[in-house]
């Protein structure tokens, strides 16, 4: 068994049964979910990823605006 399988069934196994049952819908979705991401798209999600490491972000309840 892959070392990646071993931990995932780790980590399953210490859920308690509201949590298994959530991550049995995101497991369904994954499945099932035809939209893909493009290359593009995969690009920005990198890049967003690396900016937020070099803590180049801002959180939203700092920014966002209460006045409207």
């Amino acid at each position: 068994m892959s070392m990646i399988k071993e931990e995932l069934l780790q980590k399953v196994d210490s859920l308690s049964k509201p949590e298994l049952e959530e991550l049995f819908d995101h497991i369904r979705w994954l499945l099932t979910e035809k939209e893909h991401i493009s290359e593009a798209e995969r690009k920005e999600l990198r890049e967003g990823l690396e900016e937020i490491k070099q803590g180049e972000c801002r959180r939203w309840r700092d920014i966002k605006r209460t006045d409207v």
